[in-house]
Parts: C-alpha cells; structure tokens; sequence
C-alpha cells in the first residue's frame, strides 16, 4: 500500500489533526503547570506547620486543642439522685460521692495538674427511701 491510498491519507489526517493542540488546551496546559503545584507547597507547608508547632504550648503533646471551660470559685446546687439497686447504701453512696468530689470532678470540669477547680464537697445530703 502506497501513501497515496484513501486510508493512509485518513490515518496521516488523524494523526496530524491528535498532534495539535486548540488554543484553549494550551491555555489549560499553562494554568495547571502553575496551579498544581502552587496548591501542593501550600499543603505541604500546611501539614509541616500542623506537624512542628504545638497547639496548647507543649512540644510533642498528644493534644492539640486544650478544652478550657470557665472558672467557678465558688458554687453551690441541689443535686437528686435515683438509686435503683437496693444493696447501695446511704453510707456508701455518701462515701463515693465524696471520692468523686475530691479526685474526679462533675462532668467536663475535672481537676488538672493538681489543681482544685472542678471538685466538690458534700455540705449536706438527705436520703428518701421510696417503699
């Protein structure tokens, strides 16, 4: 087959026609050699500041964000508990609740790094059975 035949000149057309680019693709082709990797040294720079700068001031912490809730010197509430189970007693209830109020705090405020905020003490504690 010779280059003059119908299908070799369709093939030559084709090839030629793949080669070249619209004007709209080298504009494309221009912008992404700019914009890729602008965008990856913005994360990459992101990730290194994420990775080697400490959130709450302690090189190496496992934390990043520390919870801080507000300060409360002085309070005071009206708690009500419902005890279910028949075998806790008022001593022993009295008992862990106090433990609590001295190591464990009530709900978010707990104490941290030995401090006193987020404890309590029990002024005052009334038992009700209910048979």
């Amino acid at each position: 087959m010779g280059e003059d035949t119908f299908l070799s000149q369709v093939a030559k057309a084709v090839q030629e026609f793949q080669e070249q680019k619209v004007p709209i693709q080298k504009l494309a082709d221009r912008i992404t050699s700019i914009f890729v990797p602008t965008i990856l040294a913005v994360a990459l720079v992101t990730f290194l500041i994420w990775l080697f700068v400490p959130a709450d001031g302690k090189r190496g912490s496992g934390k990043r964000v520390e919870k801080c809730f507000p300060v409360i010197p002085e309070w005071q509430g009206d708690l009500a508990f419902y005890i279910l189970d028949e075998t806790i007693t008022e001593d022993v209830f009295r008992y862990h609740l106090e433990q609590a109020g001295k190591f464990i705090g009530i709900g978010f405020f707990r104490p941290r790094n030995n401090g006193y905020f987020g404890r309590f003490e029990v002024v005052k504690m009334t038992w009700e059975t209910n048979q």
